[in-house]
């Protein structure tokens, strides 16, 4: 927390001096978890994280916000196309070896990008842009109506799929703490005596509406579950040819 206070302290003095600015340029606070990386986890904060820019409703599709790693990935950013490659390695491996036992055949590059690619756009058919091929993206973004039903269904039991939770704000993937499988959280908390600090008989707390099996460290009475607006905003800049959004 002192570190990023700092860094964002630093960059805020820079750059009101440089395009005279006043004020502050942070809009709220930082949310830390720590993910497993070879799991499932990895998969629900990736996706989470890279529809951020929806859910604020700063573009129709995380494609056109090209300071996220799947923007980039589609601009042919090699370091981000390598990381949706070891990711979806990982998260599709996973499943595949706790369905079949075995170890399953690596994916190539192309097919774990349309994987990922399915992962965000997993709904709406309506045009919400273009790709470098020209090729029409799907519309990902939800209508206010269509948030308020999700998240009643969800409050009412429904079981979320991957494509279908990243469209919601979730205290599980934002103030767990940690997120991933019981075992992973289990080794956390013994090989770090003093520094995760739970109750003499805490067990990991289960993840409630994925289909997934996921546990946090932290346990919640009442998970908050909401939307932010995804309404696309007016004068937005989804080419990147202003100053990134602060």
């Amino acid at each position: 927390s002192k570190f990023v206070g700092g860094t964002k302290q630093c960059f805020t003095q820079w750059f009101n001096a440089k395009y005279e600015n006043d004020g502050t340029i942070w809009k709220s606070r930082f949310h830390s978890e720590l993910a497993e990386g070879r799991h499932e986890a990895a998969g629900h904060m990736a996706a989470y994280d890279d529809m951020n820019p929806v859910r604020a409703g700063i573009v129709e599709h995380p494609a056109d916000y090209v300071w996220c790693g799947y923007g980039a990935a589609v601009r042919k950013d090699p370091d981000a196309r390598a990381g949706i490659t070891r990711l979806i390695s990982w998260i599709t491996g996973h499943r595949r070896q706790v369905l079949s036992g075995e170890n399953p055949a690596p994916l190539s590059p192309e097919v774990c990008f349309q994987e990922y690619t399915k992962i965000l756009e997993g709904y709406g058919s309506n045009p919400g842009g273009t790709d470098e091929s020209g090729k029409n993206l799907k519309r990902v973004i939800r209508k206010s109506s269509e948030i308020v039903e999700l998240i009643q269904a969800v409050e009412a039991g429904k079981i979320l799929s991957l494509d279908e939770s990243v469209r919601l704000e979730m205290g599980y993937l934002t103030h767990g703490w940690a997120l991933g499988s019981r075992e992973f959280l289990k080794e956390l908390v013994k090989n770090n005596p003093g520094v995760v600090d739970v109750p003499e008989h805490w067990e990991p707390h289960r993840v409630k509406g994925l289909k997934e099996e996921l546990y946090v460290l932290r346990h919640f009475a009442k998970v908050q579950i909401k939307a932010t607006r995804q309404e696309p905003k007016e004068n937005s800049d989804p080419d990147g040819t202003d100053k990134p959004p602060t």
